[in-house]
């Protein structure tokens, strides 16, 4: 296993207001939540966040791949550490979104974490 790498003990979907999120238990023992999921639902590109997150000092030491149970299979997803998300929330650019997205941006910032967790 690299070290990036991360073996899911768990996952979960969990409904935060009108959205699904995956969150899993790592075999480290903390909890990660799907990236591409949360870029969906915020409109944002998850290949770019991915990059972003890869060049900060902390957000990129919670950044794993860990194999997701999906529709289509098992797949190889990046997740980031639950406790990081609303650290890397806050450096998204709230003019780079559309008008309705903003409050739920906002809503992610200040309880994503907690819900998460």
């Amino acid at each position: 296993m690299r070290k990036n790498e991360l073996a899911p003990i768990e996952q979960k979907t969990v409904t935060f207001y009108d959205d699904e999120l995956i969150a899993i238990r790592g075999d480290d023992g903390k909890i990660y939540v799907g990236l591409r999921h949360v870029c969906q639902i915020l409109g944002v590109d998850s290949q770019a966040q991915q990059r972003r997150i890869n060049r900060h000092a902390i957000l990129s030491k919670g950044l794993m791949v860990a194999k997701l149970a999906t529709i289509q299979g098992e797949r190889d997803s990046y997740v980031l550490q639950v406790d990081l998300v609303p650290l890397w929330l806050s450096g998204i650019r709230t003019n780079a979104l559309r008008d309705e997205i903003r409050p739920k941006l906002e809503r992610f910032q200040l309880e994503s974490a907690r819900v998460l967790w």
